[in-house]
């Protein structure tokens, strides 16, 4: 079994998603906040000056759409996503800033009050290295949520895995494949070994990568 790396991940038509968050906004139906079970802003409401962090964050809409809600109100609003295809407005505000880059790339600085990747875990490689490598630029009171689907993570057994996130400071949600870290949470000892891009849907029905540990 021929494993891919990184770089020629990004230049998979399963990582490069077209629609991936496309058309998600940032409340209502189709939203980040139905998908995380939570509203960002009024998350952030209490805690500004703040900053937050959204990964994978497809067209941008959600981030163009809490960036015209936020104005004066000590929000900054980051998104970074592989595709640089985002849509109009993304310019429009001071406190926004909207990044091509791959995820594991895009060097940046914390502290970030809340970090997001609403279904974008789904096309990423390393996905348990990207979660430590971005928990650690949380600020002291901050948390990362994003989606998570086990079924993506090959090559260590579940009950194994689900032990290894609760031992190092990770709380996953099975029900809604919600992963949840703070500044606290640990990498896990386990070594990447590569992805596959085919034949690894995840919860959602959509293609996506599975990733190999050991």
């Amino acid at each position: 079994m021929m494993l891919l790396d990184d770089n020629s991940l990004t230049r998979s038509s399963v990582v490069a998603n077209s629609t991936m968050n496309r058309e998600r906004g940032l409340l209502g139906a189709n939203s980040y906040a139905k998908d995380l079970g939570f509203a960002p802003l009024v998350w952030l409401e209490g805690r500004r000056p703040a900053r937050w962090l959204d990964l994978c964050c497809g067209s941008g809409r959600a981030l163009i759409e809490a960036a015209g809600l936020c104005i004066g109100q000590g929000i900054e609003i980051v998104g970074v996503d592989l595709v640089g295809l985002f849509a109009d407005g993304g310019d429009d505000f001071p406190h926004l800033r909207l990044i091509e880059s791959p995820v594991g790339e895009c060097a940046l600085e914390g502290p970030f009050e809340l970090i997001t990747c609403v279904h974008g875990l789904h096309y990423l490689g390393d996905k348990l290295g990207t979660l430590a490598q971005y928990a650690a630029l949380l600020s002291e009171t901050g948390r990362l949520v994003g989606h998570l689907d086990l079924v993506n993570i090959q090559g260590v057994e579940r009950r194994r895995l689900l032990a290894l996130l609760r031992k190092h400071g990770w709380r996953y949600d099975t029900r809604r494949h919600l992963i949840e870290g703070t500044v606290q949470s640990q990498p896990l000892p386990l070594r990447y070994l590569g992805a596959l891009d085919h034949d690894a849907p995840n919860f959602t029905g959509q293609p996506g990568v599975n990733s190999f540990y050991e």
